[in-house]
């Protein structure tokens, strides 16, 4: 017997909306999969409303709640009240009822949470007058940077703990590193003898190796004095800066997998015409909608600093709406190299000094909805 048109259309939709969700969380549905398991770190609770908004691999989702679900906070029983903001959790996702069935969560909740903006120095790794070009990893906990013309790496134990363990990684600078740490791309020497540099690759084993020595990326070699490179967390696409027609511009290749040759470098689509300046040091979250650039030449009497956060509306779309990261309790932050941790609420860049003096800094509890500010 045929069901009825109406009955067909409900199906229909609701099917599509729960493979809609799947699809933003990453996640390619089984057949027989009704439940699915996600880490995320929770941004806010509504026990009333019994709804949850998370992070999950830099993306925002607002999420309802059983109320037969099953809460844990550190292994034990707990309420959906109890939860804390910054906490890392797990949760099981009933996909048929789009509703939460249980949530696992565990650390403490983000110190300070609701204080303003704060920068600190990162004066455990600064040395000397020339300490620059961090990249941090999506939790926070592991850093790189360029000194003395090396990368060097530290790590920490959580938000609130000091880097340590510096180590000097490999000759090189501008580091970006994958998400899983097994796979770096940096600048180093022309392996042709020719002035300039160019881009390298190298992977380890386990983010308690040693890199291999790096090689250049070949189908890359010609690109004209690339700089500033940023990979995607899954390896897949690369952002840089590269020389046309005598001024830097933004570009951008991709790859099918880790073991693919990357494609041709194009032109990354950027509306900025009230910029009065170049973009560089491209940083692209996670969902590829939001990227982070620093205004160049750097002023260091800026008044309205010099790091801004741009967004598109979807992938294939320019990037638009240049706003400088600020607050109304910070000094204008001069620097360059903006990395945004969003899990954390942390930004770290490269203080500009003046004198070709750069130093590793940090603002604290950032979040970049709240206070971007249009630039003047």
């Amino acid at each position: 017997m045929n069901r009825p048109r109406r009955h067909r259309t409900i199906v229909f939709q609701f099917l599509t909306t729960s493979l809609s969700f799947l699809l933003i969380l990453g996640i390619v549905p089984s057949a027989n999969a009704d439940v699915i398991t996600i880490e995320v770190v929770i941004k806010s609770i509504d026990a009333k409303g019994r709804t949850v908004s998370v992070i999950h691999k830099n993306k925002t989702l607002e999420l309802d709640v059983s109320r037969k679900a099953e809460v844990l906070i550190n292994s034990k029983a707990g309420k959906l009240d109890a939860l804390a903001v910054g906490q890392q959790a797990k949760i099981d996702y009933e996909t048929s009822f789009e509703i939460i069935t249980k949530i696992d969560a565990t650390g403490s909740p983000l110190k300070n949470a609701t204080d303003p903006p704060s920068l600190i120095e990162l004066s455990e790794l600064n040395s000397g007058t020339y300490t620059a070009d961090p990249w941090i990893s999506l939790d926070g906990l592991i850093i790189y940077w360029y000194f003395e013309g090396n990368i060097w790496t530290a790590q920490r134990k959580d938000k609130d703990s000091l880097f340590e363990k510096n180590k000097k990684l490999l000759p090189g600078r501008h580091a970006t590193v994958a998400a899983d740490g097994l796979q770096m791309i940096l600048l180093a020497p022309r392996s042709d003898g020719q002035k300039g540099e160019s881009l390298y690759q190298t992977t380890r084993s386990s983010v308690d190796k040693p890199f291999m020595r790096p090689r250049e990326i070949r189908e890359l070699r010609n690109v004209p004095k690339p700089k500033n490179p940023c990979l995607s967390p899954d390896g897949l696409t690369l952002y840089f800066n590269r020389a046309q027609n005598q001024r830097s511009e933004i570009a951008y290749t991709t790859r099918k997998s880790l073991r693919s040759p990357w494609s041709p470098s194009k032109s990354l689509s950027v509306e900025a015409e009230s910029i009065d300046g170049v973009l560089t040091w491209p940083f692209v979250l996670n969902d590829g909608l939001t990227m982070l650039c620093t205004v160049e030449p750097i002023q260091p009497s800026g008044k309205s600093g010099n790091l801004v956060v741009l967004s598109r509306k979807s992938t294939t779309a320019p990037f638009e709406n240049p706003h400088v990261i600020s607050g109304n309790d910070l000094a204008p932050i001069i620097g360059r190299s903006p990395r945004y941790v969003i899990s954390t609420g942390e930004l770290v860049f490269a203080r500009y000094d003046g004198r070709n003096a750069f130093s590793l800094m940090m603002v604290r509890n950032l979040d970049l909805e709240d206070i971007s500010l249009p630039r003047e």
